[in-house]
C-alpha cells in the first residue's frame, strides 16, 4: 500500500479508527491522508429578523474551522511520531461528496473509518458517509466498530467464502497484506447440509494453497448453518473480517437484510469491505497539497 485515507469528524467515535490506520500504515510503509469536512450552519431568517447577525455567524464559522484544524493537527502529530508520512486536508460542504471527490483525486489503497455499531447500522441503511464510500468509492473500506474494537494489529483475518467469483475478489487484497500485517487467515464456508461439506472443504483447501504461497498460515472450515451465525461465531477469535460486496447494485441488499448487515451490527471487530468488479488502484498518488484546503 502507498496511501491510506482516514476520514475524521473530530468526535471520539471517529478517533477509534486511528489505531487501526496507524498499525496498517506502519507495516505497509504507507502514508496517511487525514481528512475532515466542516459543514457550516445554515443562516436562517424569519421575516426580516435573522437568528444570527453576520458577525456572530462568522464567529461560529471561524470556531468550527479552528476546532477542525486543531483536531487534524492532533491526529497528524500522533501519526508522524510513529514515523508515518501524513497530510491533513480540510474541506467545507457535504462530507460524502467531499470525501468521494478526494478519494478519486488521490486514489488511496484503503479507507479506514469508524461506524457506530448497533446504533449506526440504521444510519448505514439510510445512507451514511460510510455507506457512500462503500457504494460509490473505488478503494476498499475498513469499517471499525466504535465501541467494541478488536485488535488493532489485524494479524488474524476471517475470510468468508461461498464458491463465487465475487467472494474470491478479496484474495488479491489478502495477498497484498500478507505479513503486513496479516499472519494467518481462517477461510470459512457455510453449507446447507453435511452432504456439501466435503466439496466445500476441497474448494477451501484450493484457495488455502494459493494463500499459503505468500507465507500466510491458513485454516479452513466448512460448517453447516446460517452464514451470518457461522461468521459471527468465527469472528470472535479474529482481528478482522474481510469480505466482498457488490457495490452500487448488490449493496442495496444491505438495506433489506444481508450477511454484511448482520456483521456490521453484531461483530465486535473491524470489517474490510472490498467492492467487487473494481481493479486494484494503480494510479500514482497525488500530493494532498494540490488541493486548495490542504494543510
Amino acid at each position: 500500500m502507498k496511501k491510506i485515507l482516514l476520514p475524521t469528524d473530530g468526535s471520539p467515535l471517529s478517533q477509534q479508527a486511528l489505531p487501526v490506520a496507524k498499525s496498517v500504515a506502519q507495516v505497509q510503509g504507507a502514508s496517511v491522508d487525514v481528512v475532515q469536512v466542516v459543514q457550516y450552519p445554515v443562516f436562517q431568517t424569519v421575516g426580516a429578523e435573522a437568528y444570527w447577525d453576520a458577525e456572530l455567524y462568522q464567529q461560529v464559522v471561524d470556531a468550527l474551522d479552528e476546532e477542525a484544524r486543531g483536531n487534524l493537527q492532533t491526529i497528524a502529530s500522533e501519526l508522524r511520531q510513529a514515523g508515518i508520512e501524513t497530510e491533513t486536508v480540510l474541506f467545507h460542504g457535504s462530507p460524502s461528496a467531499s470525501l468521494l471527490d478526494y478519494e478519486m483525486l488521490i486514489r488511496p489503497d484503503l479507507v479506514v473509518m469508524a461506524t457506530h455499531g448497533r446504533t449506526g447500522v440504521a444510519r448505514f441503511a439510510r445512507g451514511s458517509v460510510a455507506d457512500a464510500m462503500v457504494r460509490e468509492g473505488l478503494a476498499p473500506v475498513l469499517l471499525v466498530r466504535a465501541f467494541e474494537l478488536g485488535a488493532a494489529g489485524m494479524e488474524e483475518a476471517l475470510v468468508p467464502l461461498d464458491g463465487s467469483n465475487l467472494a474470491e475478489e478479496v484474495l488479491p487484497r489478502i495477498e497484498s497484506l500478507a505479513g503486513k500485517p496479516l499472519k494467518s487467515v481462517h477461510l470459512v464456508q457455510a453449507v446447507a447440509d453435511h452432504n456439501e461439506q466435503s466439496t466445500a472443504v476441497r474448494y477451501l483447501n484450493q484457495i488455502g494453497e494459493r494463500l499459503a504461497k505468500t507465507g500466510i498460515e491458513v485454516q479452513t472450515d466448512a460448517w453447516v448453518g446460517e452464514p451470518a451465525e457461522i461468521i459471527r461465531e468465527a469472528a470472535l477469535t479474529s482481528d478482522v473480517v474481510i469480505m466482498a460486496t457488490h457495490g452500487r447494485g448488490g449493496f442495496d441488499r444491505l438495506r433489506n437484510g444481508s450477511v454484511a448487515e448482520a456483521l456490521l451490527r453484531d461483530i465486535p471487530v473491524p470489517v474490510l469491505l472490498i467492492r467487487a468488479g473494481l481493479p486494484i488502484p494503480k494510479a500514482e498518488p497525488v500530493a494532498a497539497s494540490s488541493t486548495p484546503d490542504a494543510r
